[in-house]
């Protein structure tokens, strides 16, 4: 899965100007926090997603799933990308990694 945001040029923020692909992300964990195989193992099964603004990839949805407890984020893990910046992997209440948030990207 590669990462890589396009915008039109008319818009003055930042752009993902380097494609970074999830098997770089998950080599960047098991680099910087080699103990974390739960994070190395949720990557490893993200599948699809989508961009849900400027700066964060959606892997999985918050919100109830009927018979289910709520999803809800229990840690965020910042991760030095090097050529791209920082990123912060948000970790849900059920084990999944709920998106990625790109903080180049981000509009403080």
């Amino acid at each position: 899965m590669w990462f890589q945001k396009r915008i039109s040029k008319t818009h003055k923020y930042q752009v993902l100007t380097k494609p970074i692909t999830l098997e770089k992300i998950i080599e960047l964990v098991k680099e910087q926090e080699p103990e974390r195989i739960d994070i190395i193992k949720s990557l490893q099964n993200c599948k699809e997603g989508y961009w849900w603004d400027r700066s964060f990839f959606k892997f999985v949805e918050v919100y109830k799933v009927e018979g289910k407890e709520n999803r809800h984020y229990v840690e965020s893990l910042e991760i030095d990308a090097k050529e791209i910046g920082y990123i912060v992997l948000d970790m849900l209440s059920d084990g999944q990694i709920g998106g990625i948030e790109f903080l180049n990207l981000k509009d403080y």
